[in-house]
């Protein structure tokens, strides 16, 4: 067994800005729809959601997610209540190893961004799209 010093950034590493991504996977087909947003918030998080549900109208989708407050924000649920062939599916805490999206997450990290230094968050949205 060999033993590999752990990567750190430089001491004059400057973070250029952030991006968030909201992501689904089809369990069915493998498919992963992703959108990096300036922020995460329940108007971003529905707009990704439209988004992720309008190729299957008229079809039951179960939507597996974890337990962040985006996801339960007032215009979220309503717009839940309206489309009710959508159900929300709740991890519970410390369990995200249950979404399988977050398999995904972690590949996305590991490949494309751990290692990474990004001039700005356009050559970061990048990177997470290669």
């Amino acid at each position: 067994m060999t033993f590999e010093a752990t990567e750190q950034r430089t001491h004059d590493y400057v973070r250029h800005g952030i991006t968030n991504l909201f992501a689904a996977l089809n369990v069915g087909t493998g498919e992963v729809l992703g959108e990096c947003t300036p922020a995460r918030d329940g108007a971003y998080f529905l707009a990704f959601l439209k988004k992720a549900v309008k190729p299957h109208q008229g079809k039951d989708v179960h939507v597996v997610l974890d337990n962040l407050s985006t996801h339960t924000t007032p215009e979220v649920m309503a717009w839940l209540e309206a489309n009710p062939r959508v159900r929300f599916h709740f991890t519970p805490k410390g369990s995200s190893w249950i979404n399988q999206i977050e398999t995904w997450f972690g590949i996305i990290t590991r490949q494309s961004i751990r290692r990474g230094t990004f001039s700005s968050v356009k050559v970061l949205i990048a990177q997470i799209r290669d």
